[in-house]
């Protein structure tokens, strides 16, 4: 049985069929160092950490030694990031849930296993992780809240981008959905009432200094079916590409999708141009891994 991981970041790639073979199925990531991955990964593991009651020195340790094993080169910025953390903004923790239960929360759902005609048998899952889930007091609902380090200087526009954002949907959707799976009996009243929220939590590193907020909280309630429709789409893509032989059409070129994908030094190089050139393109400036949210 061959697994499939289906999360928010697979659905971003759904703009081009070779970058989502390539990502999805292939497992290929960039060997070039990528400082903006590295210093938001480096953010979540500290405001984990202090959720869950570890001191500002320890949590700060272990957050730096992280983002210098992956060769950052703002520590500096970094750390003042750090020491603006204002927990005060976040709500309680639901009830019956710790702060180990309520960070990071990570989820692995099956949603369909499906047999190929060349025999091969493919289970595919939903994934993602949850940055942390809390109350909101207001509303008496559950709010799956997003960190997000955020370089733009006007907050307004950072939000206005965040509702649009198909990781927001996903999480949403996949909850209304599937919550059942993922949180407690307690807390079911929440996705059976609609009291269910996704919440932006944008850190502003580049004001002085860096700025922890918190947006309002946003339901994509009106766009179930949408998601409904995405996701069974993007299911159907990745079992056609699976067994696709070569390199899959870049057809991101035609809504002009290159600009910001992984693989437009492939798709673009004049020297490159036929497929076993590409593939060896490919061997040189990516590393090859599964493709799997668990191990990111």
């Amino acid at each position: 049985m061959i697994p499939i991981y289906i999360d928010a970041s697979a659905l971003k790639k759904t703009y081009c069929d070779r970058a989502f073979q390539q990502t999805v199925i292939k497992g290929r990531v960039p060997k070039e160092y990528r400082e903006p991955f590295s210093f938001g990964n480096a953010t979540h593991l500290y405001a984990k950490l202090r959720a869950r009651n570890a001191s500002f020195k320890d949590a700060m340790a272990e957050a730096v030694t992280y983002y210098n094993e992956h060769r950052g080169v703002e520590p500096d910025k970094l750390i003042s990031v750090f020491t603006t953390y204002n927990p005060n903004i976040f709500g309680a923790f639901p009830a019956g849930m710790d702060a180990i239960a309520c960070t990071e929360k990570f989820f692995k759902i099956p949603y369909r296993e499906v047999t190929t005609s060349d025999g091969k048998v493919y289970i595919v899952f939903l994934c993602g992780t949850i940055d942390r889930i809390e109350l909101h007091q207001d509303f008496d609902a559950l709010c799956l809240i997003d960190f997000k380090t955020a370089r733009n200087w006007d907050a307004h526009a950072v939000y206005q981008d965040y509702k649009l954002s198909v990781q927001f949907m996903f999480y949403y959707w996949v909850f209304r959905r599937y919550g059942n799976q993922i949180l407690p009996e307690p807390l079911h009243k929440y996705l059976q009432n609609n009291r269910l929220f996704v919440c932006p939590s944008p850190i502003m590193i580049s004001h002085k200094p860096p700025k922890w907020l918190k947006g309002m909280p946003i339901s994509y309630d009106h766009l179930l079916g949408e998601m409904d429709i995405l996701v069974e789409a993007s299911v159907e893509a990745i079992l056609s590409l699976a067994s696709l032989e070569g390199l899959a059409t870049p057809n991101g070129m035609i809504s002009d999708q290159c600009s910001k994908c992984d693989f437009w030094p492939v798709c673009h190089s004049p020297l490159h141009s036929d497929g076993l050139a590409k593939e060896e393109l490919l061997d040189n400036l990516y590393d090859k891994k599964l493709y799997d949210p668990e191990n990111f």
